[in-house]
């Protein structure tokens, strides 16, 4: 999920493969001869649940379907974020700061903030959940330098930017989250 994010919102362009919608574990590049179920993802498609209700059922591949759809719709929507915005690293301290990445991808007067999960083994030990609990995540939080003047949520819980930007909320029910931000 980590990764399906970041390949949607580092700079440069996406490698997706057709196919590759659900989760495909093999060792080599995909290469369009292997069967597709294409009415399963049609399906998966068709339905509009909630991204935190898909991730209680994450191994069956809609979720990453669902995240990419989202993904790419941002790309579409935000197309000068990607092609030509700037990509700046937003500081994490606190306990926790080398369990997360985040930065801002902006261009004009909005920015697109990310935010993701990394290297949190210890956190999902003996769990089938796709975060860690909360309390893992201890003091850790964003140092968020930026003023908006309005934030939405594209995936991940609504924020607030008045007061610390903790990750034991930020990354409560999934392991990424994106909002976009009007700038002052």
């Amino acid at each position: 999920m980590v990764q399906v994010t970041l390949r949607c919102t580092v700079p440069g362009v996406p490698d997706l493969y057709q196919g590759t919608e659900f989760w495909d574990f093999s060792l080599v590049d995909p290469d369009n001869r292997r069967p597709v179920d294409f009415s399963a993802r049609r399906a998966a498609l068709a339905n509009t649940s909630p991204m935190n209700a898909l991730s209680n059922t994450w191994r069956d591949g809609r979720f990453k379907q669902a995240l990419l759809r989202r993904l790419l719709a941002l790309r579409r929507e935000y197309p000068e974020h990607f092609s030509s915005g700037s990509y700046e690293p937003i500081p994490i301290a606190g306990t926790r700061r080398q369990n997360a990445l985040a930065f801002i991808r902006r261009a004009g007067k909005r920015a697109i903030l990310v935010v993701a999960t990394i290297r949190a083994s210890a956190g999902l030990a003996n769990t089938d959940q796709i975060v860690p609990v909360p309390e893992w995540w201890a003091d850790t939080q964003l140092k968020l330098s930026v003023t908006a003047i309005g934030v939405k949520s594209v995936i991940g819980p609504n924020l607030r930017l008045d007061g610390p930007l903790l990750l034991s909320k930020v990354l409560a029910i999934l392991p990424v989250a994106i909002w976009t931000l009007d700038l002052q």
